[in-house]
């Protein structure tokens, strides 16, 4: 996977966009759209060759500001995803600050666990 790949997933009315970048040696994965069932497949596709290529002590940035439903199988999607960043010894880090994310978060208490964060932090914007 190349860096700055575009992936557009799901149907047309509704489409799951992710894109990613290296932020020094964190890496970012920006999400926009729908995070449900249909779309968790890709989505965990793009986190796992993310956590293939991180190095122990840095961060796997997941950006989805702009995320307009996130479901149960997406918040188990990110879990995993964090799981795998604690086995590289790295990081996992999600920004969202939209109540489309935080409050499914925030239902389930994973709001620790995914290290919930309202914006980029300084050194990745």
């Amino acid at each position: 996977m190349d860096q700055r790949d575009l992936w557009v997933i799901g149907c047309i009315e509704s489409p799951l966009r992710v894109g990613w970048d290296f932020r020094g040696d964190d890496v970012v994965v920006y999400v926009a759209g729908e995070i449900d069932l249909s779309s968790t497949g890709e989505l965990d596709k793009v986190l796992r060759a993310a956590t293939n290529i991180i190095q122990p002590g840095t961060r796997l940035i997941v950006d989805l500001s702009k995320v307009e439903f996130l479901g149960v199988s997406g918040l188990h999607t990110l879990c995993r995803a964090r799981e795998r960043c604690e086995l590289e010894s790295a990081t996992l880090m999600v920004v969202a600050a939209n109540t489309e994310v935080t409050w499914p978060v925030q239902v389930l208490g994973l709001g620790e666990l995914l290290g919930i964060t309202a914006q980029l932090p300084r050194d990745c914007a």
